[in-house]
């Protein structure tokens, strides 16, 4: 079941990203990275499960949006993660250099898209 709930939530990413609402990024995000974590937890047979889903779902949002200092933030509130500024903050950082390297930075493209569908093609 977890690979098909990963599939399903990155479906639902990908749709949310191609209607061009960037504010539909975050919940899927925050939980494919929570999947992410957790099955790399249950994997390893790590005691410290809480934290790597943490980890995961800075890593997965910052790869996302490539926008670590976001990423990181949001989960650290979310999780009441104060202890783990430092891991989150790296997760997040490798996450968005990965992800820059492979497609150029989401919202600048979202905006193009949406500056093109506007009359006379901005």
């Amino acid at each position: 079941m977890p690979l098909g709930y990963l599939g399903f939530k990155f479906i639902v990413t990908w749709l949310t990203t191609w209607s061009g609402v960037p504010a539909g990024l975050f919940a899927p995000s925050l939980a494919i990275g929570a999947a992410i974590g957790n099955d790399v937890a249950v994997l390893a047979h790590h005691v410290q499960a809480p934290q790597l889903i943490a980890l995961g779902m800075a890593g997965f949002l910052a790869a996302v949006t490539q926008a670590p200092l976001t990423a990181f933030i949001i989960v650290m509130e979310m999780v009441d993660g104060h202890g783990m500024v430092l891991s989150l903050m790296t997760s997040a950082l490798l996450a968005s250099l990965v992800s820059r390297l492979v497609s150029p930075p989401l919202y600048g493209e979202l905006a193009r898209f949406q500056l093109a569908r506007l009359p006379g093609g901005a």
